[in-house]
């Protein structure tokens, strides 16, 4: 099980697919609600009302305290934030292909990205028309299942930069932020997925977990 506590500096990623639960307290807010009838599409309708289920499932578990109380909140960017309870505890999450990603962190801002390995499209173009000159240039040196799983570090990394700062989502993905105090990142490989993480306070202990079938959350 996830300790309820999470250490300053802890980054804790939690894996789940993304699957329906009639937890009490996990439904939608009347503003959620209102943001999810003007998706046209429906599996961006389940996306947006279960990642949100889940969210509040995993914080009802993190503060031990029923779903119900937590109230989570929305920057103009879209960033999440959670209203209440009050806490530094800071909340990020991506979904790629029914399965979500969630990043707890209480040192600072965080954002996170989730991309499957075997992800089909055509990276070698795309490095050369958004990233680096120097990024493509390594990239053509390596075997094209090299170069494709280097290039999604390299995207999830920037999503996950852009969820923390904000910004053109395609200027950062040509940004080598070489400048001191910028955001920092680091994307890892588990199970077929890459992992992103990014934040301005570097953390000193990473852990992993996932959801289980009846929605605890157990070592991963």
């Amino acid at each position: 099980m996830m300790k309820q506590t999470i250490l300053p500096r802890e980054l804790v990623l939690i894996y789940s697919p993304i699957k329906e639960l009639d937890t009490p307290g996990t439904h939608l807010s009347a503003a959620e609600t209102s943001q999810w009838n003007r998706f046209g599409c429906e599996r961006k309708r389940r996306e947006f009302a279960v990642t949100r289920q889940l969210a509040k499932h995993i914080l009802a578990l993190y503060f031990n305290c029923d779903a119900s109380a937590i109230i989570l909140g929305y920057e103009i960017s879209g960033r999440p934030i959670i209203d209440q309870p009050r806490s530094d505890l800071q909340i990020s999450w991506s979904h790629h292909r029914d399965h979500v990603v969630f990043g707890l962190y209480r040192s600072g801002r965080i954002g996170v990205d989730l991309e499957h390995c075997d992800r089909e499209v055509d990276h070698m173009s795309l490095a050369k028309r958004f990233c680096p000159p120097s990024f493509y240039q390594r990239l053509k040196r390596l075997s094209p299942p090299e170069a494709a799983k280097s290039f999604f570090h390299h995207w999830c990394q920037k999503e996950s930069e852009h969820k923390v700062i904000g910004g053109h989502f395609l200027k950062r993905l040509n940004d080598t932020l070489d400048e001191p105090n910028a955001v920092q990142s680091v994307s890892v490989e588990k199970d077929g997925f890459i992992l992103a993480a990014s934040y301005l306070v570097k953390p000193t202990v990473m852990n992993f977990y996932r959801m289980s079938d009846d929605f605890n959350i157990v070592s991963w």
